[in-house]
């Protein structure tokens, strides 16, 4: 057809039972094209809302295949699974360890995605760049205890603690300086028979080491059950005032 200088674009059946189907040629049609990466945007957009619909819905893909053999229009299974595998591929998911259900993201992977952001943006080699926000990396379906989290949050708090203990993260060949901030909420044992700055003294501030090493104590360790998951220092630990505040109004 191309020779006497038509180009194909579609083609209407009618079959004995009035039944229309269409055959797409064109360039621009999903049907035309093996592949998801070379569909148009808008066709991309289409496949991710029905890729979105079929897994708040669980439905299969087997289930989809036959749906789209039967109506006409529907995008072809193969596209709704190269579209998966595209998705899939954009953050690495994986379980986290233990016996409770829960899917973890690399925390380097995502710390040096929010970096490039900055880079992006020129605010990296100005001045001390904040990160801040939530930004999940884990999720963990169990209860709030000290041996779920070790066990199941293991690799991300290896993850971090490497961080910590190297100072420093390597970005599209910048080496980034880092500075590590915990927020947490505000416990006190507090000597009231002690002068009021005596445990601003230096001497006596609590320190990452004799936390370790009080924790290894089955008494006087002032509070200190177990060692700490997170290698950030004390002094970077930021407390949550708000816990204190509703402790002291809930005794009045």
């Amino acid at each position: 057809m191309e020779l006497f200088g038509f180009k194909l674009d579609s083609i209407k059946i009618e079959d004995l039972d009035g039944k229309i189907t269409e055959i797409n040629y064109s360039e621009n049609g999903c049907s035309s094209k093996t592949n998801f990466q070379q569909l148009p945007e808008n066709d991309k957009t289409t496949i991710r809302a029905l890729l979105y619909i079929m897994d708040k819905c669980c439905v299969g893909d087997s289930a989809y295949h036959e749906m789209s053999m039967l109506v006409d229009g529907l995008p072809r299974s193969y596209l709704i699974k190269q579209c998966r595998n595209a998705q899939n591929s954009i953050s690495h998911i994986t379980r986290t360890p233990g016996k409770h259900p829960g899917a973890q993201m690399s925390f380097k992977g995502e710390l040096r995605e929010q970096i490039r952001k900055k880079i992006q943006l020129g605010d990296v080699g100005k001045q001390k760049v904040i990160i801040a926000g939530n930004h999940t990396v884990g999720i963990v379906s169990g209860s709030e205890d000290y041996e779920v989290l070790r066990i199941s949050c293991k690799e991300i708090l290896a993850e971090i603690n490497d961080l910590v203990e190297h100072g420093e993260i390597e970005v599209d060949g910048h080496r980034i300086p880092l500075e590590f901030y915990l927020s947490g909420d505000y416990k006190i044992q507090w000597d009231t028979s002690k002068a009021e700055d005596y445990y601003h003294n230096s001497k006596n501030a609590r320190t990452l080491s004799t936390n370790r090493s009080m924790a290894c104590k089955s008494s006087s360790n002032y509070g200190c059950i177990k060692k700490p998951l997170l290698g950030i220092p004390i002094e970077n630990v930021r407390v949550d005032e708000l816990h204190l505040l509703l402790r002291i109004t809930d005794i009045f």
